[in-house]
């Protein structure tokens, strides 16, 4: 499938996705929400992993992992929610030396003015 290809249907995937919505088949898409709606509060593992990374630092979730009690993936997913998506950003990726696999990772820091 060449990028054109690709484009159209995913154009028909979203009037497809749309029409559900219309039928009340499935709830609300994300794009289509509206954007002056209010943050959610952080929890409190949000604002732990927020803090850690205003004292040390830009981290991938491996370095925080280790020297916070939450795992890598656990701070991936509190930094994908909405509330700290407007305080915290990715920067850039890193390889990955100290796993098997040597794959990349985020490197996420606190955005200026937050």
């Amino acid at each position: 499938m060449n990028s054109q290809q690709e484009q159209k249907l995913s154009v028909a995937m979203l009037l497809f996705e749309r029409e559900q919505v219309k039928r009340g088949k499935r709830p609300e898409l994300p794009i289509d929400r509206a954007p002056d709606r209010p943050l959610p509060p952080l929890s409190e593992q949000q604002l732990a992993v927020i803090r850690e990374l205003r004292r040390a630092g830009p981290a991938t979730s491996v370095e925080l992992s280790r020297r916070l009690p939450y795992s890598s993936h656990q701070i991936v997913n509190y930094l994908k929610g909405r509330a700290a998506l407007a305080i915290v950003k990715k920067t850039e990726r890193t390889q990955r030396v100290e796993t098997i696999k040597q794959n990349s990772a985020w490197i996420y820091e606190v955005r200026n003015g937050s």
